[in-house]
């Protein structure tokens, strides 16, 4: 599953496989999103390990758009894996890690009284 939220639909998370050949000819992009609508924040998880922490759309590459009125709802205490990423439901919080490579574990935490970053020791 490539798109979904939280039990109550407070947060909406997605992920990006672009290999970058699309009609833009932008450069390639890997990562882990999810975003809260109200407070406005987003959390980026790239493969390569680097993490975006916005809030109000700030900094770039952080665009609030909130879409899920079609988007399936996972119960607290799925998980979902996809291309590297696995994201753990909570029921006011999301989870999401890198599962392997050289930034194994790597990964943030979103709710709606913030995001923070997941470094491990």
């Amino acid at each position: 599953m490539d798109d979904f939220t939280n039990p109550d639909k407070t947060i909406h998370c997605f992920f990006v496989d672009d290999p970058g050949t699309g009609p833009n000819g932008g450069p390639a992009q890997h990562f882990a999103s999810c975003r809260t609508e109200t407070p406005s924040q987003d959390a980026l998880l790239f493969y390569d390990g680097r993490v975006i922490l916005c809030r109000d759309g700030v900094p770039f590459p952080c665009i609030q758009q909130w879409y899920v009125e079609n988007t399936h709802a996972l119960a607290a205490g799925q998980r979902t894996r996809l291309q590297g990423f696995e994201c753990l439901v909570e029921a006011a919080a999301v989870t999401c890690t890198i599962v392997s490579g050289a930034a194994k574990g790597r990964g943030f935490t979103i709710s709606l009284a913030g995001a923070s970053e997941i470094v491990p020791p």
